[in-house]
């Protein structure tokens, strides 16, 4: 994919591909959901019109607030993710966010730092 302006782009099309995906297989496919939810019982999941958004930063001081320690310059364990999960659907109502502006040291070193943060 080709960007054009500005990498949100990309958090535009994978927002708007999932919501399309969730949203059609909520509405056309109820029956398989209903007969995969008798096997394996799960929580159906939890969306808004618009992905919510959040830097790194946002999300470190969330999770510094709710008592998870947290590296600021380094990278989510899975268990600090599980309660980050947890943390965004008390707070918005959603399983599906977008988290974005990584500190440049844990990011691949092929990735372009932005212009109004090197962090």
């Amino acid at each position: 994919m080709e960007i054009v302006r500005h990498y949100s782009e990309v958090m535009d099309i994978v927002d708007r591909l999932f919501v399309t995906i969730f949203g059609t297989l909520n509405k056309t496919c109820q029956k398989e959901l209903e007969a995969v939810g008798r096997q394996y019982p799960f929580e159906p999941l939890k969306y808004l019109p618009e992905a919510l958004r959040r830097t790194f930063l946002k999300v470190f001081k969330c999770l510094s607030y709710a008592g998870v320690e947290v590296d600021p310059m380094g990278d989510l364990n899975t268990e600090t993710e599980k309660k980050l999960g947890q943390l965004v659907l008390e707070k918005y109502g959603t399983d599906l966010y977008i988290l974005y502006r990584y500190p440049l040291g844990v990011r691949p070193f092929y990735t372009m730092p932005c212009d109004d943060n090197t962090a």
